[in-house]
């Protein structure tokens, strides 16, 4: 059975149709340097709660472990939450993406424990 010759597709079309697609993946997954840098500071100033809390109590024990997956697990969090909203300026949309990011990450955080 041959195709018509308008649905063919030489070489150069389909890198074409593959670049456009990945330079689309990339753009979505990419997030800019300032978003970067809120997240990263956002995550260590999240971190410092439970650092500065075991100089006041013995109830808080993290070991150098916890603080690597905890720094991964909301830096990781807060990175899904900039993608997934990154299309939107809707208040509510936002909104509701973060809570559902929010829940996950609970549902992650408890798993762990």
């Amino acid at each position: 059975m041959s195709h018509p010759s308008h649905f063919r597709l030489c070489e150069s079309d389909w890198e074409r149709v593959i670049r456009t697609i990945w330079t689309f993946c990339m753009n979505a997954l990419l997030i800019s340097k300032k978003s970067a840098c809120t997240v990263l500071l956002t995550t260590l100033c999240i971190l410092l709660l439970p650092l500065i809390a075991m100089n006041f109590s013995n109830e808080v024990n993290w070991g150098l472990a916890d603080f690597i997956v905890a720094g991964i697990l909301f830096s990781s969090f807060a990175y899904l939450y900039i993608v997934l909203t990154k299309a939107t300026s809707k208040v509510t949309t936002r909104f509701l993406i973060g809570t559902a990011v929010v829940a996950l990450f609970i549902v992650v955080w408890v798993s762990l424990i």
